[in-house]
């Protein structure tokens, strides 16, 4: 690149020297794709009645913008509410055994998203294993985050650490290092 001209020099540019008026050159171009990571805060709400979700997740979109977020919901929730300031409209499809949740953008978006997405169902809950409903980002290169289970005092909520899988447990000193106060869904 030393022989190339100052003006000319420019972020993701390739220069090629060549040294007979014979060289052949052949290049591959493709679209940019955004790199999307996202860290979730998920609140789970166990009551008798109704058991709900509270996602916070934000978001931050390099390299291109996008214009939806995609997020994979637990199958029979109903989506209560979506709050975000990018916002146009969502819309839910289903897909596979879950649904998929899709929050369309007024424009692209490149930079940090906030996204506040609340869904629930009727209580059907017995006694024995829960599988906790979660939220699920997609299209993300990596997810990092915090689940809170909070139940009424008439009900005890533990965990089996040898049913863990990418997850430990997490105390509240964790919790306040990364600003998550659990907030459950109204």
């Amino acid at each position: 690149t030393g022989d190339v001209p100052e003006s000319l020099r420019k972020p993701r540019s390739t220069f090629y020297k060549f040294f007979s008026p014979s060289f052949k050159l052949a290049v591959t171009a493709s679209a940019l794709e955004p790199r999307v990571t996202a860290e979730s805060f998920l609140t789970v709400t166990l009551d008798k009645a109704r058991l709900a979700v509270r996602g916070d997740f934000k978001f931050d979109v390099t390299r291109a913008g996008i214009f939806t977020v995609p997020l994979r919901l637990p199958a029979g929730f109903n989506v209560d509410d979506v709050q975000c300031d990018a916002m146009d409209h969502h819309e839910t499809a289903a897909d596979g055994e879950g649904q998929v949740l899709t929050v369309y953008l007024t424009k692209k978006v490149l930079g940090q998203l906030k996204l506040a997405v609340v869904v629930s169902q009727p209580s059907t809950m017995k006694s024995g294993d829960l599988e906790l409903p979660l939220l699920e980002p997609l299209n993300v290169l990596r997810e990092q985050g915090l689940v809170a289970a909070i139940a009424p005092d008439s009900l005890e909520v533990n965990s089996d650490p040898t049913k863990l899988e990418s997850a430990r447990p997490a105390t509240p000193a964790d919790l306040a290092a990364r600003g998550f106060t659990p907030q459950p869904p109204t």
